[in-house]
């Protein structure tokens, strides 16, 4: 019986269902499922083929070979009804095992054992091929195991790939191909591209091949994720020639050379991968651009653990590198190049970059190094900022370097904190340096800063012995402290720090806390109000160093211009409430802001007026009571000449 059109799985699914769901990586579920279609249709068939049942060589040429003398065993070539070719043992001595050539017809592969193909054979070969899946099938003892040449909407799945003179599978001038959970040992290389574009490396175990693991050549748009790639003969992942590709979440481990290798590539993320225990270097990447390593924890390499060389817009951030017999992370021949967050402990030195520009080492946390924490020759425009160094030979380390600035960082139990050498326009400051044997060093003298100015400030030393009574830029004003040392911190006879902090300058730069008085609290026009602005704070700068300004009416025109006196006066012409705003500014620009409410009433009518009102009044009260005695007697005279006309002649007499 003959595998019907659509015919599917037990549950539901079509292979070219299957085929989509590889190619997107889903190696779990469809293992599974595949395990159940495999049984029905083992059940199903009523060819003479079998498990492992011998037959000869296979060559298809155009979409009319697939028949049934060519080992088909069911299916009608279309996405939901693929033609199958399975249940085979293939013997390639004489020929390669299953060739196919220019097909576009829907097909897979599935549960043939394709052997002995020595040197001149291989197990499997497809020249300008589209639509195929092979799947559960093992191919040994060949040239190559699998070689894909010119194909398309390929998946290899579940496959045991071993033992081949060659490669496991190769692939070149090829896309949109998929290579997942499959086993692939002893091989020449474990699994090749070349020329190639969209294609997906997955969940496979890549172990004990002669050469490379996975190797990438000249291929773009593709990605390397979840594989075990281990003790391999030369380098675990070789990308090469490449763009746009990710490298991630990879266990790399016991291989002979590198664990990962980038070269000649660009637009490359190598993110999440796990590399230990590799004879050689642990991520090497050569003459790349667009490049981000991150996350990654290396450990235990025989040579260094990051190495990059010639690069443009690197970025190495997030990774855990330890026990490297060399170096932690080396970097030369950058430019635009950023160290960012890394954990590098226990190397030979912790991060070195060499003859680079435009670099940025950040917020890392480098210790028990037994060279420099961080090492620095021959470069230009570089900063070293807010990274702890804890217990390196030597804390920072500068040679050949210009225009570097060292700022924030924490240096401790070195025998040297820092060593400038045959280096100039150097600036360091914001740093706090304990417990070193030695704490700086600089062969260059003037030609280094060793502060930023007051009130900024410099660095600071846990040996410094000096006192904080003063302020101001020469320490001279001796009404309260500023921070900052009344003397210079002594680095050597021509360099010195000469505003050295009494306390460590923080790794985070807080707004300053404004606060401010006001007194009185409430007035009338023309009240002088005082203000005072000796309460605001900041967690880097003392009070005295703040500056601040005033909004009067809090309409957003400052009223007053910075200044680091904290008191000041002002009048309201006009009745009406007030909201006054004051800004506060720390040495480096941060401001903070505070408001209070003030009611101003109208003034009182002035003493004057009020005497010459009383006085008014003192003047008009005898001519009021005059005229208000007219007026009685007057009403008094018409009301008895009213009577006398009533009573007439008559009463007269």
């Amino acid at each position: 019986m003959k595998l019907g059109r659509g015919r599917a799985g037990s549950d539901g699914t079509t292979w070219e269902t299957r085929a989509r769901a590889w190619r997107a990586g889903s190696s779990g579920a469809i293992g599974l499922a595949l395990l159940v279609v495999s049984t029905v249709w083992l059940m199903a068939l009523s060819s003479p083929a079998r498990a492992d049942a011998p037959h000869a060589p296979i060559l298809i040429s155009g979409n009319s070979g697939f028949t049934e003398p060519n080992g088909v065993i069911g299916g009608t070539g279309v996405g939901e009804d693929p033609y199958v070719i399975g249940g085979w043992e293939i013997d390639a001595s004489a020929a390669n095992g299953i060739e196919v050539r220019n097909t576009s017809a829907h097909f897979v592969i599935w549960m043939v054992r394709v052997h002995s193909g020595g040197t001149s054979f291989d197990g499997i070969l497809f020249r300008s091929v589209s639509n195929v899946t092979i799947s559960d099938s093992v191919v040994q003892y060949n040239a190559n195991g699998i070689r894909l040449l010119g194909v398309r909407a390929v998946t290899v799945y579940g496959t045991d790939t071993s033992l081949n003179q060659f490669d496991g599978v190769f692939a070149v001038a090829s896309s949109d191909v998929s290579v997942i959970g499959n086993r692939v040992e002893y091989d020449g290389d474990g699994i090749e591209f070349e020329t190639s574009s969209d294609v997906r490396v997955n969940g496979n175990t890549v172990v004990l091949n002669r050469q490379d693991g996975i190797f990438f050549y000249n291929t773009t748009d593709s990605a390397v994720n979840g594989n075990a790639v281990t003790q391999n003969g030369w380098i675990g992942i070789h990308v090469s020639t490449a763009a746009n590709v990710k490298v991630s979440a990879n266990s790399v481990s016991g291989n002979d050379r590198t664990a990962i290798d980038i070269e000649s590539s660009e637009q490359v993320l190598v993110h999440g991968n796990n590399l230990f225990s590799n004879l050689g270097n642990g991520i090497v990447a050569t003459d790349v651009q667009d490049l981000v390593l991150s996350a990654n924890s290396v450990a235990a390499t025989g040579q260094t653990g990051v190495s990059v060389a010639v690069a443009t817009d690197l970025e190495v951030s997030g990774n855990i590198v330890s026990g490297s017999r060399y170096g932690g992370i080396v970097i030369s021949g950058a430019e635009r190049a950023s160290v960012l967050e890394n954990e590098v402990a226990n190397n030979s030195d912790g991060i070195s970059l060499l003859f680079s520009r435009k670099i940025r080492v950040e917020g890392n946390n480098v210790s028990g190094n037994q060279g420099f924490g961080a090492y620095l020759a021959d470069g230009e425009s570089g900063e070293i900022m807010e990274n702890r160094f804890e217990g390196n030979e030597i804390g920072i380390g500068i040679e050949g370097g210009s225009n570097a600035t060292i700022w924030g960082n924490e240096v401790r139990d070195s025998v040297y904190g820092l060593y400038l050498f045959l280096s100039f326009a150097v600036r360091t400051y914001h740093n706090s340096f304990w417990a070193n044997s030695v704490s700086a060093a600089d062969d260059r003298g003037a030609e280094n800063d060793w502060d930023h100015g007051y009130p900024s400030g410099g660095n600071y030393w846990s040996d410094y012995r000096g006192r904080d009574r003063c302020n101001e830029s020469n320490q001279a004003n001796c009404s309260g402290p500023d921070g900052i040392g009344d003397t210079p911190y002594g680095i050597d006879q021509d360099s010195r720090d000469r505003y050295p902090l009494m306390s460590p300058y923080g790794s985070l730069n807080g707004a300053p806390v404004a606060a401010f008085t006001i007194s009185p609290g409430e007035g009338e026009v023309g009240t002088l109000f005082a203000v005072d602005a000796t309460p605001s704070t900041d967690d880097h700068d003392f009070p005295v160093t703040l500056q601040v300004r005033w909004d009067w009416e809090d309409n957003g025109v400052w009223d007053t211009p910075w200044s680091a006196t904290k008191t000041a006066e002002h009048r309201y012409p006009m009745p009406g409430d007030y909201t006054v705003r004051l800004a506060v500014r720390d040495s480096e620009g941060v401001h903070g802001t505070a408001a209070i409410q003030v009611a101003v009433k109208p003034a009182p009518a002035p003493p004057i007026l009020l005497a010459a009102g009383v006085a008014i009044l003192v003047a008009t009260v005898p001519a009021i009571l005059a005229y208000w005695g007219y007026v009685w007697w007057r009403r008094g005279w018409f009301r008895r000449a009213r009577k006398r006309q009533q009573r007439g002649p008559l009463g007269r007499g």
